[in-house]
């Protein structure tokens, strides 16, 4: 593989969410490291370059065992994985020798795997909204950057298992106005055409000539689009189904001379899209899709990895004539005080400690509190704000020294507390009629 500069390669490949670095193929001096890479591996990009590349991924001092750098060539990508222990994670690696300017270096691109535990509790690697966000970003920021090295258009992206359906995830548009919507709606005809030979050859299909091919393939006559050329790619060569990506009207000569970039791009870019998917339907099952909080399994697990020995403060609400709403408004309105509960605590408390537990329960934690003193201070802020946002519900609140493993049983007693509020409210209601 070529690339005409460093710049080049910089801008390719320092955004990656992974491990990207560049040797030298005598001395493993280290050239490059990527902004993600001397994240993980906990080093700066000033320190890095005295090192060498054993020095900085493994800390030896020697050549790394598993290192497979007489088995590479520049015309092809070597796929492996290795446990780091370094970084307790297992790595999936892509590499290869690399030509720039005239010179060959060690290209080596690291994709982290899950499968080792960091060592973290879980509901700090719980994947909110907020996580599920930054892959969108790291997707956008992967798109602007390809984009903008193979001079394209568009990027489209049919995501894994759903271009059977012509779903597409993610579509950038170019800087300029577009002229009419026939190209994307075309592209998505062509993804579902077999280019297996053409994949299997080469790893993508390249038309050069976007109408002439529409024409002769399916059959639809255009007098013209704003697409001149078209790169399609399977995620993985070998099995299609898992999606595709593409790019419109790319400067061609360029796209020659680094094709085999390219077929990289599309494996980080799988990767990316994966974790997001995980991480997605993850939050999914964790939280309620109305409330947009935690959910019992979300609560469940966040109390499966608190300290039992730690103070805990539960905090129990229910809403006030909900059913009466719904009988009477409708279950929009239900709905809509649903939620506006649900905002007017997520603007007070850390979404991680807020749940919906059911139809009209919620809980909030409050962690580590000193004593029963800072719980009940809780509460009375709780009743405050939903009082200001005219929202009538019953507020009860529990201090646990420790749970010792009887969540369930403070679940109840919290919730006899509740009652008693609500039951209390009731016939101050009564009294004032």
């Amino acid at each position: 593989m070529k690339i005409n500069s460093f710049a080049a390669f910089k801008a390719l490949f320092d955004s990656f969410d992974g491990i990207v670095y560049l040797a030298e193929t005598e001395t493993h001096k280290l050239l490059f490291l990527n902004k993600k890479g001397c994240e993980i591996l906990q080093i700066s990009d000033i320190e890095s370059k005295n090192l060498t590349c054993h020095e900085v991924l493994t800390h030896m001092n020697k050549q790394c065992p598993f290192c497979k750098e007489d088995q590479l060539n520049t015309s092809e990508f070597i796929n492996w994985s290795v446990y780091n222990p370094i970084i307790d994670k297992d790595i999936n690696i892509q590499e290869c020798l690399i030509n720039i300017e005239n010179e060959i270096y060690h290209l080596n691109v690291g994709i982290i795997s899950d499968s080792k535990s960091s060592g973290q509790i879980v509901n700090l690697n719980r994947p909110t909204d907020k996580r599920i966000h930054e892959y969108y970003n790291k997707i956008q920021k992967f798109i602007d950057v390809s984009r903008a090295h193979y001079e394209a258009d568009h990027f489209y992206i049919a995501e894994p298992l759903t271009h059977k359906d012509h779903k597409f995830s993610f579509v950038a548009a170019n800087d300029k106005e577009d002229k009419g919507t026939l190209g994307p709606t075309i592209i998505k005809r062509i993804f579902d055409l077999d280019f297996t030979e053409s994949y299997l050859k080469n790893g993508y299909m390249l038309i050069e000539d976007f109408n002439e091919f529409v024409d002769s393939s399916l059959g639809i006559t255009v007098a013209s689009t704003d697409i001149h050329n078209l790169v399609v790619a399977p995620f993985d060569v070998n099995n299609p189904d898992l999606g595709f990506f593409a790019m419109d009207n790319i400067n061609i000569d360029a796209f020659r001379k680094e094709s085999k970039t390219f077929l990289t791009l599309g494996n980080h870019l799988c990767g990316i899209i994966i974790q997001k998917n995980m991480a997605q339907a993850k939050w999914q099952s964790t939280h309620d899709y109305l409330s947009n909080l935690s959910n019992r399994f979300g609560l469940t697990e966040i109390i499966e990895n608190y300290d039992q020995r730690s103070h805990i403060g539960l905090i129990m609400l229910d809403i006030n004539n909900l059913k009466e709403v719904n009988d009477t408004q409708g279950h929009k309105a239900g709905d809509q005080l649903i939620k506006n509960l649900a905002d007017t605590l997520l603007n007070h408390f850390s979404d991680d400690n807020c749940f919906r537990i059911g139809g009209d329960e919620f809980i909030v934690l409050v962690m580590n509190p000193e004593d029963e003193t800072v719980v009940n201070t809780q509460c009375d802020v709780i009743r405050k704000v939903l009082a200001e946002n005219n929202i009538s519900s019953a507020v009860g609140g529990l201090f646990v020294e420790s749970l010792n493993g009887q969540f369930d049983k403070y679940l109840d007693d919290v919730d006899k507390i509740m009652y008693e509020n609500k039951q209390l409210m009731k016939k101050e209601a009564a009294l004032h009629r």
